[in-house]
């Protein structure tokens, strides 16, 4: 064995081996110990002594079949050059990468097809590399570098052994168990999760993509997920996951945690990254305003002034409405007020909003014949109109849970009852007026101005309740043409009657049915004034009217018309013009409409003044032609009651006791006779064409004394009765 390999010379001249080459036989020829020399040789270059190999098991003359742990010597060129795991990197790039001469900085395993650096490729590919799948991703090797296939690495290649870089798409390969097991995109779902949710070995259904962050489901998180996936916003609603699953920072989630990947699932006051534009553009809460225009009103990217809560749907600005709202919003009832969002900006359901659109953030501002809810407690304790009374008593005034009887406008500051009041009215409303009389409501229900309604309050929703001394308000248009007395003058008139806006001339009083012109009078009276008996005469005003008599006057009338008692203003008058009140005259028994009634020639006025009987015409002058018999025939007499001049008394009839007397009404029927007359006549009938024993009206009779009863010597004349 003259190469001391262990193989004879003969044996390696018929092996064709160099016997003097002691790397030059065949293993399995060994049939001789070999020498020192070639024990320590290393025949492959492999960096293994020949010894170590045999010792090892592995092939002296195999560069590639060795123990990594048994190289003790610097591995040769050939070697160095060669691929030995078929990984396209050369055995010297995998030991040196950074070709210094000295192994390392990460190294990679030469006799590991799956130990490389994808970049320090440079030898052909073993197919048997190619086919594999290193990483277990699931993904051929060769499709990860070359994923079109051209030859080339590239374009968009990826590492082989790199689990978590590959492209989904080109996993034709089942993922090894470790790969399954992963968490590639850190989002707390294995990929074995993340591709085959329902487990049962077939992709899908409704697989995620076990690259990407912010495709999982969140049901099937079994793992923590990784800090990039906490740092990351896969909702996009500017919250970062982590901040949304543990608002409180303490590593456990929750409490009142949100969801990451529902971008409306969020606390606002986390936001600490920008929102996308995709979330800006969302309206979170169905009011119609988008999340962006809620937060930034204007615009500038800045959040506010005057943002709103993406997350309320009652809490926007109604000008900022860009979208359609949600059916939920349209239903509900933002302000409470009773009335639905839709009914608010929509009145007309055609789809379009108004006209004549009410602001559902308003609870003031609506129709109320749109109300199709029931109001919240707020609104009903509410004021909205501030008159006073509250929107539930405006709407159910008794209580019963029914709207009405007799309920007013909540909107309406003058459609109120006002003994329904029972809050403060506004300020606007109590320097209103209502009822356009020209008073402030205020001082119509307070017009001592301390505070508490009343005294002698007046009301002021009733055009004609007012106190004519508190009108500080021009009177409206309505008011002045009103007629509060019924006395047939306009209220405008009455106060300026020439109607150059200035009160005057002839001013008289809209509250008394008795102070008016009878030339303003335009309008028809009303029932009360026709009943009504202004100057006192007994007969009423519309009597008047219709008999041609002026009702302003106490003296102008028809005594047949008496049906009302004589008042103030009839006893204050004198008719007769004689200088002494008719009151005075029934007191004195004299006649109101006679200016001498006992007919001496002397006044009923110049007598009383001088004390003289004005019903004694022998008073004081005693030459008259009846004083000789001494009678004196009154001309009135007022069987009233009073107990005053309640008879017809003939002075000195009792000296003439033949006497005869007859009455006679206007018509010239008897009313009343008696023979030997004692001064009994109480104005009672006694006569044949007076049907019983009636009282006779008020009213001129005539009377015929036969003095001695033989038509010798006969007083005729006329005797008022009054009653």
């Amino acid at each position: 064995d003259c190469d001391g390999d262990g193989v004879d010379n003969a044996t390696e001249a018929a092996n064709s081996t160099d016997p003097s080459n002691n790397c030059s036989f065949l293993l399995a020829s060994q049939n001789l110990p070999p020498n020192a020399a070639w024990l320590a040789a290393d025949c492959d270059g492999d960096g293994v002594t020949n010894q170590t190999e045999l010792n090892d098991n592995s092939d002296p003359l195999i560069s590639c079949d060795y123990l990594a742990n048994s190289q003790t010597l610097p591995t040769s060129p050939a070697y160095d050059v060669l691929d030995c795991d078929g990984d396209g990197v050369t055995n010297e790039d995998e030991v040196d990468p950074d070709g210094d001469g000295i192994p390392g900085p990460n190294g990679t395993d030469p006799q590991n097809p799956c130990s490389m650096n994808v970049m320090s490729i440079t030898a052909a590919i073993d197919p048997i590399w190619a086919a594999g799948d290193c990483d277990g991703d699931g993904v051929n090797n060769v499709d990860e570098i070359d994923p079109d296939g051209d030859g080339i690495p590239g374009p968009n290649g990826t590492d082989p052994i790199n689990g978590c870089s590959f492209t989904l798409l080109d996993q034709t390969l089942n993922p090894s168990n470790a790969w399954l097991a992963s968490d590639c995109d850190g989002d707390g779902v294995t990929n074995g999760n993340e591709i085959d949710p329902d487990g049962d070995g077939i992709p899908g259904p409704n697989g995620t993509n076990p690259l990407e962050p912010c495709s999982y489901l969140s049901n099937a998180q079994t793992l923590p997920p990784n800090q990039n996936w906490f740092d990351l916003d896969c909702d996009g609603d500017g919250v970062t996951n982590e901040d949304e699953i543990d608002p409180d920072g303490d590593g456990q989630p929750g409490p009142n945690g949100t969801d990451p990947q529902n971008p409306c699932s969020l606390n606002v006051v986390s936001q600490s990254l920008a929102a996308s534009l995709a979330w800006n553009g969302l309206d979170c809460d169905g009011d119609g305003v988008t999340n962006e225009d809620e937060i930034d009103p204007d615009g500038d990217g800045t959040p506010g002034p005057n943002g709103t809560n993406i997350l309320n749907p009652c809490e926007f600005n109604l000008s900022d409405q860009t979208l359609s709202p949600d059916s939920t919003w349209f239903a509900n009832d933002c302000d409470g007020d009773g009335v639905s969002n839709e009914e608010e900006i929509d009145p007309d359901g055609d789809g379009i909003p108004g006209p004549n659109g009410t602001d559902p953030n308003d609870p003031c501002s609506l129709q109320l014949a749109s109300q199709n809810m029931t109001p919240t407690p707020a609104w009903l304790a509410a004021d909205c109109d501030g008159d006073g009374v509250s929107n539930g008593t405006e709407i159910d005034p008794d209580g019963d849970g029914t709207p009405g009887p007799n309920g007013t406008d909540p909107t309406n500051p003058c459609s109120v009852t006002v003994a329904n009041q029972n809050t403060t009215p506004s300020p606007e409303w109590l320097s209103s007026d209502c009822d356009g009389d020209g008073v402030t409501n205020g001082t119509e229900i307070d017009p001592d101005g301390d505070g508490t309604p009343g005294p002698n309050g007046t009301d002021p929703n009733d055009p004609c309740s007012l106190e004519l001394a508190n009108q500080t308000l021009a009177t409206s248009a309505n008011w002045n043409t009103l007629d509060c007395d019924g006395d047939g003058v306009p209220n405008g008139v009455e106060i300026d009657s020439d109607g150059d806006g200035n009160p005057g001339p002839d001013v008289t009083d809209v509250l008394d049915p008795c102070s008016y012109v009878i030339a303003a009078q335009t309008l028809p009276t009303n029932a009360t004034w026709n009943d009504a008996d202004c100057d006192g005469d007994g007969v009423p005003n519309g009597t008047e009217v219709l008999d041609g008599t002026n009702p302003q006057n106490p003296c102008e009338f028809d005594s047949t018309s008496i049906v009302l008692p004589l008042g103030p203003g009839y006893w204050n008058a004198d008719c007769d013009s004689d200088g002494i009140s008719n009151g005075i005259e029934d007191s004195l028994g004299t006649d109101p409409w006679n200016v001498d009634t006992d007919g001496d020639g002397i006044s009923d006025g110049d007598e009383f003044n001088q004390g003289s009987n004005p019903l004694d015409p022998c008073d004081p002058n005693a030459t008259g032609p009846s004083c000789n018999e001494g009678i004196f025939i009154p001309e009135a007499f007022t069987p009233d009651g009073d107990a005053a001049n309640e008879y017809f008394v003939i002075t000195g009839i009792e000296n003439y006791t033949d006497n005869i007397l007859t009455i006679f009404n206007r018509w010239g029927n008897v009313v009343y006779s008696m023979d030997a007359y004692q001064n009994q006549w109480n104005g009672i009938s006694n006569g044949s064409m007076v049907i019983g024993s009636d009282p006779l009206p008020t009213g001129t009779y005539y009377y015929l004394l036969d003095l001695y009863g033989d038509g010798k010597t006969v007083y005729k004349g006329s005797i008022y009765l009054k009653r």
